[in-house]
């Protein structure tokens, strides 16, 4: 499930002596971070398409042109 911001916001930690659990509060960043990174991912592969469809659209007007 994707982390939005009313769910990081509600997002609660067991407290321990000295604040929050940390195992809670690391694996917890660590999820944001995959959920970040694999986002990311997927946006690095739009971009790809996108400049891929651009790049032909200009061949193709380039080849209009010529013609």
């Amino acid at each position: 499930m994707a982390s939005e911001p009313k769910n990081i916001q509600e997002q609660g930690f067991r407290s321990s002596l000295f604040g929050f659990d940390k195992n809670d509060v690391l694996a917890y960043m660590n999820t944001l971070a995959n959920e970040a990174q694999q986002q990311e991912l997927e946006y690095q592969q739009k971009l790809q398409a996108l400049q891929a469809r651009i790049d032909a659209l200009g061949s193709e007007h380039s080849g209009a042109d010529a013609q």
